[in-house]
């Protein structure tokens, strides 16, 4: 994490560093993002880079930090009023307000992607990030969702949290190839995937791909085993 010494810097100076870094990460693999580089961009010393981060881990770290905060921020500020939405609505709507996230923030999005799915340069870290940006609340929904009806009592909790822990990883990153979004497409969070038909209509078949899946009858299953 950073230092107090670079808390203790103007606003400004704090976000030009980040806003080089954040575009370093973003455009580049993890092993060839140069501290040299940042800090020429940056205006700032290579000695005064150490004293606000540790190394390039810690910086990358950080970045992913503010990566997790926006999104699960963005998230709650999306949340449906509406508390009482089935188990597969209230899913619809949080997978929704990731990609959304990824839409709004590319750079961040990017970054987020290398870092869990593509090259995953540190994979405990990576964990306990995505834990932190509360993806660890699949197994609680799966298990209100078999509660409450909404899932087959089969599913096992673990198997259905992974996989959608995969999907609210990498849907946003698939969205963007599918639908051939450009940068001008998405510059300044302009695509809504709340308005946007198509995305709309690729929501749609996720979610009933899920909800066939998980919400199904156990003789259904059981039917298939039985072959």
């Amino acid at each position: 994490m950073p230092t107090e010494t670079f808390f203790n810097l103007s606003e400004e100076k704090r976000s030009r560093i980040i806003g080089v870094a954040v575009d370093e990460f973003a455009n580049k693999p993890y092993l060839s993002v140069s501290i040299s580089e940042i800090v020429r961009r940056a205006a700032i010393a290579k000695g005064s880079f150490y004293q606000y981060f540790e190394d390039k881990k810690d910086l990358y770290l950080h970045l992913l930090s503010l990566g997790m905060a926006q999104k699960l921020a963005l998230v709650n500020q999306l949340k449906p009023s509406n508390n009482s939405l089935k188990t597969f609505d209230y899913l619809r709507w949080m997978i929704q307000a990731s990609v959304q996230f990824e839409l709004q923030y590319p750079r961040l999005g990017r970054i987020a992607y290398r870092a869990f799915v593509e090259e995953i340069p540190f994979p405990d870290e990576a964990t306990e990030l995505t834990n932190q940006g509360g993806a660890y609340l699949f197994n609680d929904l799966i298990a209100q969702g078999i509660l409450h009806e909404d899932v087959a009592p089969w599913v096992d909790t673990d198997m259905a949290a992974f996989l959608l822990r995969t999907v609210y990883k990498q849907f946003g990153h698939y969205l963007v190839s599918r639908l051939k979004l450009t940068s001008a497409d998405i510059s300044e969070g302009a695509f809504n995937v709340f308005e946007n038909e198509d995305a709309q209509h690729l929501f749609s078949n996720l979610m009933d791909l899920l909800e066939a899946g998980m919400g199904r009858a156990p003789e259904i299953r059981n039917h298939y085993f039985s072959k």
